[in-house]
């Protein structure tokens, strides 16, 4: 939302202008205009509540966070999680206030924290198209919890959560059958100059003129033959 006083952008919105493909006209109409709501499967968003569930099961029942997350084995609890109308910080230099949701945040004893993003995907390591929009969320969570007076370690976790497709027979049952999933992580380092760059390239666009198309995005090209059909 864009208006006198500045402009609200999503963590995960934001890190799209660190995308190979990123488009910057997409970028403006996207956070300019009222644009319909992209439909996205809700079975992903079951899977994802499901997952972080899960993981607080598992601590509560032990007293522990799950053995499959070893990166944070020394924690002592997870924070509540802030509503993205609470989780938010606003940069002096841009104008923009980032927003967004964390999926899990562990503590330890010092009071320090881990943030956790869980993903219901394939873990490729960085052959993963998406892992530059992935580490901007992240670090925007990172910076946003700094700027709450929270201390954030070093390691941000990004947590791939794959199906194990292949057919075994104890997944079966009289009532259907059970998807199991393999937790692989993938450690992200906190970097701040990752989110002051990415600032600076949406202040650039969001506050300026509509840019032109770009010839290698196909989602311009699109928008050219409805622009055209409706004349």
């Amino acid at each position: 939302m864009n208006d006198e006083k500045g402009i609200r952008i999503s963590g995960k919105n934001l890190s799209a202008v660190l995308m190979p493909d990123f488009c910057p006209r997409c970028f403006w109409i996207k956070n300019n205009l009222q644009v319909p709501w992209e439909i996205f499967p809700g079975i992903f968003s079951s899977i994802d509540s499901y997952t972080k569930k899960m993981v607080h099961a598992a601590f509560e029942a032990t007293n522990r966070p799950p053995e499959w997350i070893p990166e944070v084995k020394d924690a002592i609890g997870l924070a509540k999680t802030l509503h993205w109308t609470k989780f938010n910080r606003f940069d002096q230099k841009t104008g923009i206030t980032v927003s967004g949701m964390e999926d899990d945040v562990f503590v330890y004893r010092n009071n320090s924290r881990t943030i956790v993003d869980y993903k219901t995907a394939k873990f490729t390591k960085n052959q993963d198209k998406l892992l530059p929009l992935y580490d901007g969320q992240l670090n925007m969570y990172a910076w946003i919890e700094e700027g709450l007076g929270n201390d954030i370690r070093g390691d941000l976790l990004l947590i791939y959560c794959e199906p194990i497709t292949v057919p075994n027979l104890i997944n079966f049952s009289n009532r259907g059958f059970k998807l199991p999933f393999e937790a692989k992580t993938l450690v992200i380092k906190k970097d701040n100059a990752v989110v002051r760059q990415a600032l600076d390239i949406a202040a650039g666009i969001v506050f300026g003129e509509m840019p032109d198309r770009s010839d290698d995005c196909k989602d311009c090209g699109k928008l050219e033959v409805i622009m055209a059909a409706c004349k």
